[in-house]
């Protein structure tokens, strides 16, 4: 039978290399986060602005979608004829913010400008309504419009 060794038994220099090999890990890992210290410093913050910057745009994509159901929907409703006013109480948005789209919109889909009664200006989009349904006058803004209809 073997004899098992006892901590008398053992040769010193085994624990001086023991010793030293963990030192020497925890040491390498000591260095390690040195290093990765200043990394963290500069690429954390970049990660968060990151996640942050994705989050705005992605909350930016789905407020312009919800944008886009509203002004569709007026187009139907009101047979193609939108003020910024309409566009601003409908979407819940503040007035500045409606004309500037509906610019956008004017210059995308060739709209023409009226003035209503009061003096407001109207935006005229080339909307024909055969049978309630709405058809635009190029194949892309009439896919678009169905598209977006269903909102």
């Amino acid at each position: 039978m073997a004899k098992q060794p006892t901590s008398s038994n053992i040769n010193p220099f085994i624990y001086f290399v023991g010793f030293c090999a963990i030192f020497s890990l925890l040491w390498s890992l000591v260095s390690l986060l040195g290093l990765l210290v200043p990394l963290l410093r500069v690429g954390l913050p970049l990660i968060v602005c990151g996640w942050g910057w994705q989050g705005r745009q992605q909350a930016e994509r789905r407020r312009q979608a919800a944008l886009d159901c509203v002004f569709y929907r007026l187009l139907q409703t009101q047979q193609g004829y939108i003020s910024a006013l309409d566009l601003a109480m409908a979407a819940k948005l503040p007035p500045e913010a409606a004309r500037p789209y509906l610019d956008r919109r004017a210059k995308e889909f060739v709209a023409q400008f009226g003035i209503g009664e009061t003096g407001e200006v109207f935006y005229i989009f080339p909307v024909q309504f055969h049978s309630g349904r709405s058809v635009y006058q190029k194949s892309t803004k009439r896919a678009r419009l169905h598209r977006l209809r269903n909102c």
